[in-house]
């Protein structure tokens, strides 16, 4: 197939950029599969925003404990499941840390500098929350706040993926989480890029794959100053503060782009978790990289369908050959 077919949208929405890529279908019909994608994106909006006081998640922040919607429920659901897999290192609870640290608006309205902030505490054990499936009802515990951003941009992307698997092929991308299906561009296979953790313009690997989800976590885009101290996104559960360690961003492949999301943020916080069975069961492989721009590889599972390339280094996976 010829790179014309190949269809491609951006679009803003959930405080990142989202892309869709379609491959092989008429051009005609990529318009349909693109409003779509931008239509689901705004119910994600109204469920998941936690900068919106209208908002579902806003909502059951601010009253502690209600009936949700089954796709708000299905997210906290996972969410809780995903923190009992990692030991505690994905945690969803972590919306007043975060908030503490300075990240009280979207990113695009956030300061790059900031007054002191005040003194943070270990966010409370997910599995407090209680989540009744009758009537779907989720109480929080005192003092916690939900922050489902980076498992609901997993979800989103595999939703919509799903949606638009009759596509002979395709990808979607929401803020670092994607996932593929089908046929690409590059000999049947999609090549995703690994971004550099120093930004560059210069990708440090390849990732091939068919069919499967990719996402990082990563401490090279989503930073600012509070206080004098460089902070991020990634909250240490267990201290309340951004995460610290060498680790500056952890790349996970896996069946879906919502348990390579789990995973890479599992992972940055703990690397430790590398020899956790709960959670590595779930994925294929990752790549960490860390201050010194150096690479740590893994592979989970030999048999899964994907390959990694990095610079100068051994690739991972299978053959390219094994991936058809």
């Amino acid at each position: 197939m010829s790179s014309s077919q190949l269809h491609r949208h951006c679009f803003e929405a959930m405080g990142t950029e989202i892309e869709v890529l379609l491959f092989g279908g008429p051009a005609a019909s990529a318009g349909e599969a693109f409003g779509l994608a931008e239509s689901l994106a705004d119910e994600w909006t109204l469920t998941f925003s936690r900068f919106r006081a209208d908002s579902e998640l806003s909502l059951l922040n601010a009253n502690r404990e209600m009936s949700t919607s089954a796709r708000l429920f299905e997210a906290i659901d996972a969410a809780v499941e995903a923190a009992h897999i990692s030991d505690g290192a994905f945690n969803p609870l972590v919306l007043p840390a975060l908030t503490a640290a300075g990240y009280d608006r979207s990113f695009d309205s956030l300061p790059t500098r900031m007054p002191a902030t005040v003194k943070r505490s270990a966010v409370p054990d997910a599995g407090r929350m209680i989540l009744d499936r009758s009537d779907r009802r989720v109480r929080l515990p005192a003092a916690a706040g939900l922050d489902l951003g980076g498992i609901a941009k997993g979800l989103y992307v595999d939703e919509l993926a799903q949606r638009l698997g009759e596509w002979p092929g395709g990808i979607v991308s929401a803020g670092g989480d994607m996932r593929t299906w089908g046929e690409g561009p590059d000999d049947g296979i999609w090549a995703i890029g690994i971004e550099s953790a120093d930004r560059s313009e210069h990708d440090v690997g390849v990732v091939l794959l068919r069919d499967g989800g990719v996402a990082t976590s990563g401490i090279n885009r989503r930073v600012w100053q509070r206080n004098g101290m460089r902070m991020h996104h990634l909250i240490d559960p267990w201290t309340g503060s951004p995460a610290e360690g060498s680790t500056v961003a952890v790349t996970v492949i896996a069946p879906t782009a919502t348990a390579a999301e789990i995973a890479s943020t599992s992972l940055f916080i703990d690397p430790a978790l590398r020899s956790v069975p709960s959670l590595t069961g779930t994925i294929w492989g990752a790549i960490s990289i860390d201050g010194q721009l150096q690479h740590t590889c893994t592979c989970f599972n030999r048999e899964a369908p994907f390959n990694v390339y990095l610079k100068d280094q051994e690739s991972i996976g299978q053959t390219r050959g094994h991936l058809g």
